[in-house]
């Protein structure tokens, strides 16, 4: 534009006048000029701002590929195997073996989602794998041989470490040759083997049989690294197999611990090298005679720890005692190396438990555990505990008691004689001792409760007394 336009907008733009034909024609010619000039920048400005978008968008592309390099370059991709394969073993460790055989599966198969190399390390840790637990009592035919398959990869993993089977299933299901061929598979390798089996009739016994007899055909069957063998028979209703429950000593070398329970279910009698065993638990077995236990504990001379459960049976007011369980002349059982006795009872066979631990006597215990199952008092228990102590002169060797009684002990004669006992194991012992009392509040413990009260502010922080 002229200095003349310019002249003649800068005029109207300081004065108030309206413009002339002339300078109304100045003034649309300059607008329709910056209208131009304002389609070109902004026609560069979008050009510059797709420019924009696309730098945006190639920046967030390079900022994913400069994240890779971090986790490439990371120390944790350096680390060897065998630090990764240590940590998920620490990961995994638990206290006891239940809770290992539970736990540490569930833990591993976690691990095993990390990555290609954690799936490849937990793999190659062979005693994660040693362990095969498997529960066929409800499956089916293809679900067994899909169970089978999985225990059988397992198994590969394990490498040569010994084995450890923990297996369920009914003796009634048309898969049981599968199953019985697997187990026989793991015989050179099986160190410890849990059976429970479910039953529902006398023919379905013979799957013991069947199982640790191997047809004569094909030889005696040797089950070389076996050292735990645990039996387990359920049945809803009572069974009466009229023969013995027989283990062969011979294909057994290495047995050293052993349980047996058969709560529904009755046998003749009950064969096993019991004079090999250092660990044995009994019971509940049904009907099981005094004179029975008293003739496998006599066997059991290498024993160092014992279970015994007597429970209720089917019948809860059946008299189930047998003549024998009356016998005088029965003889003392001494098991000279048993250092852990741990025995589990109901109230209505508490004649059977008392009658079998007047026949004991044990000169090496050293722990002992008394659970009453039910609601009984336990104090007639507890009285023949005290003489089995006594006569067992184990005072010196005894390093821990525990009472799990459901109601607690009555003021009567088993508490007293439980108290001079208590009272003699410590009489020559300096060494402080702590109690711990836990009380369960019912409607006869209020005036306990405010006697212990009054003991207890008496007495100030020596005292542990729980009240639950």
């Amino acid at each position: 534009m002229s200095s003349a336009g310019d002249q003649c907008l800068k005029s109207l733009s300081t004065s108030n006048r309206p413009p002339s034909p002339q300078e109304a024609s100045v003034a649309e010619e300059f607008r329709q000029l910056c209208d131009q000039k304002l389609k070109v920048v902004d026609t560069r400005i979008a050009a510059l701002e797709h420019a924009l978008e696309e730098l945006k968008a190639q920046r967030a592309i390079i900022e994913e590929e400069e994240h890779r390099c971090p986790d490439v370059l990371s120390a944790y991709r350096r680390l060897p195997s065998e630090i990764i394969g240590r940590f998920m073993e620490l990961a995994c460790m638990e206290d006891t073996e239940s809770s290992h055989n539970t736990r540490t599966h569930r833990q591993v198969l976690s691990f095993m989602l990390v990555s290609r190399v954690w799936y490849q390390t937990a793999c190659g840790i062979a005693h994660f794998w040693s362990h095969l637990d498997m529960d066929l009592t409800k499956s089916s035919a293809e679900e067994t041989r899909r169970i089978i398959v999985k225990a059988a990869n397992r198994r590969e993993r394990a490498a040569e470490l010994p084995l450890s089977l923990n297996i369920a299933f009914s003796a009634a299901l048309p898969t049981n040759s599968q199953i019985v061929e697997f187990i026989h598979s793991l015989i050179p390798r099986l160190g410890a083997l849990s059976l429970h089996v479910q039953v529902d009739f006398i023919s379905d016994l013979q799957i013991l049989d069947i199982l640790f007899r191997h047809p004569p055909s094909a030889g005696a069957l040797v089950w070389s690294t076996l050292h735990t063998l645990r039996i387990s028979i359920q049945s809803e209703h009572e069974i009466t197999a009229g023969s013995e429950l027989s283990i062969p000593s011979a294909s057994f070398p290495l047995l050293t611990t052993a349980a047996i329970s058969a709560s529904n279910s009755i046998y003749t009698s009950y064969h096993m090298p019991w004079s090999k065993l250092l660990s044995l638990d009994l019971g509940p077995i049904h009907q099981f005679e005094i004179r029975q236990y008293v003739s496998i504990l006599q066997e059991c001379i290498t024993l160092r720890s014992l279970r015994l459960c007597m429970r209720q049976q089917i019948v809860p007011y059946q008299h189930t005692w047998s003549n024998s369980d009356h016998i005088t002349n029965l003889p003392l059982i001494t098991l000279p190396h048993l250092t852990r006795l741990h025995l589990e009872n109901t109230d209505n066979q508490d004649a059977r438990m008392k009658r079998l631990l007047s026949l004991l006597k044990l000169p090496s215990l050293r722990s002992c555990t008394l659970t009453i199952l039910d609601n009984g008092y336990g104090s007639s228990i507890l009285s023949k505990l005290t003489e089995l102590f006594q006569r067992s002169e184990c005072s010196e060797s005894m390093e821990y008691l525990e009472l799990n009684l459901a109601r607690g002990l009555r003021i009567d004669a088993a508490r007293t004689a439980f108290i001079n006992y208590l009272n003699l194991r410590f009489a020559s012992s300096n060494a402080p001792m702590k109690a711990q009392l836990s009380v369960v509040d019912t409607v006869a413990t209020a005036a306990i409760r405010r006697s212990l009260d009054t003991v207890r502010n008496g007495a100030g922080s020596s005292l542990d007394v729980l009240m639950d």
